[in-house]
């Protein structure tokens, strides 16, 4: 998962290096905070969702719902961002930095629609009892991708938005 978004992220750079006199459309920085706010209460909703269990009676069923939540603050991460790339009037064809920004987005759009999947099939294990507590391995995995997710989605957020320096 990892090593394709990397890619993605050097082909930002080496763009960048190479070219950067394409940079046409400055960094919107209105998803910047909304955005990180997002995915970090998604990462402590999925971190969190496992002690809940181990320590609450009905914690399978808490545990649920957190990493629903956890997949709802990664959807509408990956939304404000790509709305404040789309607003700012960049597009995929447009050049190699919108390109670029684009194949990261869609990236993690894969990504975070796995982790809609992954997020559906755990509420269903829960209701048919299959998630019990105090731990169960689905949740274990489920955690650990619900989390790079975010922090994939901060990556995303963040590099286009540093470099070039101030933007544009």
């Amino acid at each position: 998962l990892g090593m394709i978004f990397l890619m993605a992220m050097f082909a930002y750079l080496y763009l960048f290096g190479a070219h950067p006199d394409w940079w046409r459309i400055a960094a919107p920085r209105g998803a910047l905070v909304p955005g990180l706010l997002l995915l970090g209460a998604s990462a402590v909703l999925a971190y969190a969702a496992r002690p809940l269990m181990a320590r609450l009676k009905r914690g399978s069923g808490l545990s649920a719902a957190m990493m629903t939540l956890s997949m709802v603050c990664l959807v509408a991460a990956l939304a404000v961002d790509f709305l404040d790339w789309w607003n700012a009037g960049l597009r995929g064809d447009a050049s190699g930095q919108g390109a670029t920004i684009y194949a990261m987005l869609a990236w993690h759009s894969t990504i975070v629609m796995a982790v809609v999947l992954s997020a559906f099939y755990y509420v269903a294990r829960w209701m048919r009892g299959l998630a019990p507590g105090p731990a169960n391995k689905t949740l274990e995995a489920l955690r650990i991708v619900f989390m790079y997710a975010a922090l994939e989605g901060a990556a995303g957020l963040l590099l286009p938005r540093l470099l070039p320096w101030g933007g544009g």
